[in-house]
């Protein structure tokens, strides 16, 4: 039986911190928790968003592998992606056009107030 530690490699990379990651039209996200990661993107412009949520692993060089994903995202969503931690942020990169988007981290809400 071959463990999921085995299968991404054992050396992990740095934590994300857990939070909201949002694209600069604060319409997609990405929310990661302690051992999750859910993504709300859009897979091209002007299409609904998607909403999937995946276990990750980051590796040595900031690579965030979401799994298990079918063939089905991994070939046409959340996988067709490469998806990377820089600085603090979030990096969506489409492989075919090479078109980046940086996801940062949305600030917590002021005391006594409301965020939908």
């Amino acid at each position: 039986m071959l463990s999921i530690g085995s299968a991404l490699g054992s050396a992990h990379g740095p934590p994300i911190p857990a939070g909201t990651y949002v694209s600069p039209t604060v319409e997609e996200q990405e929310i990661v928790r302690e051992d999750t990661i859910r993504f709300r993107i859009r897979l091209a412009e002007g299409e609904p968003l998607v909403d999937r949520q995946y276990d990750f692993h980051v590796t040595t060089d900031g690579r965030i592998q979401p799994y298990p994903m079918t063939s089905v995202d991994a070939g046409l969503g959340v996988g067709r992606f490469e998806w990377r931690l820089r600085g603090g942020a979030i990096l969506r990169e489409e492989r075919r056009t090479g078109a980046t988007t940086r996801f940062v981290a949305d600030a917590p809400a002021p005391p006594g107030s409301r965020r939908d």
